[in-house]
């Protein structure tokens, strides 16, 4: 499992490591289809950049704005309806593998996400 992190770990310009997450994960957890339950295991995966990571999962800013104003009081919960809407605009398209190049995207664009809170959340919604 280390060598598998290891080996996908890239080195940036700026001579960060930044770890590919899509490439560690095993064929079966790529193609994993979440279910509304599984996504009460990601509800704490970012900070509170939640436009960054709203955009990232391609909604659209009517939705980003909708949800932060009804929930204005808990990240985790903002978090959780934007990860529900975005698995009800795709459907069984909603892959963990998707779901974690859109986290990288996240990140990539400055978003804080919480590797370790989504490795178990894998652990959790697959095994």
């Amino acid at each position: 499992h280390i060598v598998k992190k290891l080996e996908s770990t890239k080195i940036t310009q700026n001579n960060q490591a930044v770890l590919d997450h899509f490439a560690s994960l095993t064929d079966d957890r790529k193609t994993h289809v979440l279910v509304n339950t599984d996504l009460l295991k990601f509800n704490k995966v970012v900070g509170s950049d939640i436009e960054i990571f709203g955009k990232a999962l391609q909604l659209k800013q009517a939705d980003i704005d909708g949800i932060r104003m009804v929930n204005s009081l808990s990240v985790p919960t903002q978090v959780h309806q934007i990860i529900q809407m975005w698995k009800s605009k795709n459907g069984k398209l909603a892959t963990l593998g998707r779901f974690t190049k859109n986290l990288m995207d996240a990140e990539a664009a400055g978003a804080r996400i919480y590797w370790d809170v989504f490795d178990q959340g894998v652990k959790e919604v697959t095994s």
